[in-house]
């Protein structure tokens, strides 16, 4: 259902759904409408106006919301016609190849007593006459085209102003309307939410707005958990569902590109002793989460500021191993010619090894960041060998379905994997 709200001045505008639930009915004590049609404010109000919201309708809402279902309908389709596609393939390309091993064996002498050739050949025939059918009516569903608008009722909205002028009263507080179906609690949490009141999902870069605006930074950081703390405690920052929101929040923060503009930086710790940021990552997926909240967040530039100079640092100073400069003097030898030898060069790693948590929802783009990041320097030094190894592991509370397991197992058949399986507990 999909509304227009008309105006004194003859403008018309496509409202989002449900307005009506800001609005509530006229109580017993206010005036009725036929006196409030009656006043001047209201003599715009004719019977021209069905046939102006209905022409709107035509000229602007319908086409805006047919592209609307077209766009996510043909979407769903191509998903479906790959799926579909995908899985009666699989099984003509099975029962094709079946009745040729049973023709074989036919021929050889040794026939099937419970399934011949001319047998699995139909039910491979008629695979694919499903899969013909079902993608006619895939192409049919394409097919999306609007019906004429049809109205199907209106009300009108008076003002509280003027209502107060017909009764001599004063303007009552304004409250949040939660009217409608559904218990109180749902109610109110889908009339915030539609108000942009509480938030489902966060964006890092508002939480960075936030961060800046009140300001929420303590110094040049602030903890996780004291913003767990700040956003549940003050109420003129948004409202988050849950805490996970905040952290999911954090973790698209951290992963922007462009975080030295738009967000943040993270570290585990702060040294007091030596005044640096300990285990600092800039611009770096981390997994914050209930479990993982104890790092800082740091202001960009003093994120920047630190890495800036740590690797001017490591750039311009020799290798140090009593942490001075130069090699303890228990360690220095004296050369042959009876001098003391320069500082000696440690030994450098042969072995790296790492592991890391990806985002099951992102695991290309997760992936594609180690390897360009991680794989591709240790894979660019002449004679090095790398392997790396991906652990899927998956926690099904409802159990997975037949078609899940089938398909799973198929395809880690298919790509090779070198262990898998499902297991009852």
């Amino acid at each position: 259902m999909l509304y227009v709200e008309l105006g004194a001045e003859g403008n018309a505008r496509h409202l989002q759904y449900a307005p009506y639930l800001d609005y509530r009915p006229l109580k017993t004590d206010e005036p009725k409408i036929e006196a409030i049609l009656l006043r001047p404010e209201c003599a715009w109000i004719s019977r021209d106006l069905e046939q102006n919201a209905q022409s709107h309708a035509v000229a602007n809402v319908v086409p805006e919301h047919l592209t609307e279902v077209r766009s996510r309908k043909l979407e769903l389709i191509a998903k479906t016609e790959v799926a579909v596609k995908d899985r009666l393939t699989k099984e003509i390309t099975y029962w094709d190849h079946r009745a040729q091993e049973l023709k074989y064996q036919e021929q050889a002498g040794r026939p099937n007593a419970r399934l011949n050739s001319d047998e699995a050949r139909k039910r491979a025939d008629a695979l694919q006459g499903r899969l013909e059918k079902r993608m006619e009516e895939l192409k049919l569903e394409r097919q999306i085209s609007a019906l004429p608008p049809v109205i199907l009722g209106g009300f009108l909205v008076v003002p509280m102003g003027l209502l107060a002028a017909m009764t001599g009263h004063s303007m009552p507080k304004a409250a949040s309307s939660v009217t409608g179906q559904g218990p109180l609690a749902e109610r109110a949490s889908k009339k915030l939410r539609n108000d942009a009141l509480l938030y489902t999902s966060y964006a890092g870069t508002l939480l960075k707005m936030e961060l800046d605006r009140v300001p929420l930074w303590r110094g040049d950081d602030v903890s996780i958990q004291q913003l767990q703390e700040d956003y549940a405690r003050y109420l003129y920052l948004p409202r988050l569902r849950q805490s996970e929101v905040l952290f999911g929040a954090i973790r698209d923060g951290l992963g922007l590109l462009t975080w030295s503009q738009d967000s943040f930086a993270y570290a585990d710790s702060f040294d007091e002793a030596l005044g640096r940021y300990r285990g600092l990552r800039c611009g770096q997926i981390v997994n914050v989460s209930r479990d993982n909240s104890s790092g800082l967040l740091v202001k960009p530039e003093i994120a920047l500021k630190q890495r800036e100079a740590e690797t001017k640092s490591a750039a311009n100073s020799p290798a140090k191993a009593d942490g001075k400069g130069g090699i303890p003097p228990e360690e220095q030898k004296p050369s042959q010619t009876g001098g003391v030898p320069g500082p000696r060069e440690l030994p450098k790693p042969r072995r790296y090894h790492g592991s890391v948590d990806l985002d099951p929802a992102r695991v290309g783009r997760d992936a594609g960041r180690v390897a360009d990041e991680v794989i591709a320097h240790l894979a660019g030094l002449v004679g090095t060998s790398v392997r790396v190894t991906l652990e899927i592991q998956a926690d099904v509370p409802n159990g997975a379905p037949d078609n899940v397991v089938r398909t799973v197992t198929e395809n880690s058949r298919t790509l090779k994997f070198l262990s898998y399986g499902f297991e009852d507990e």
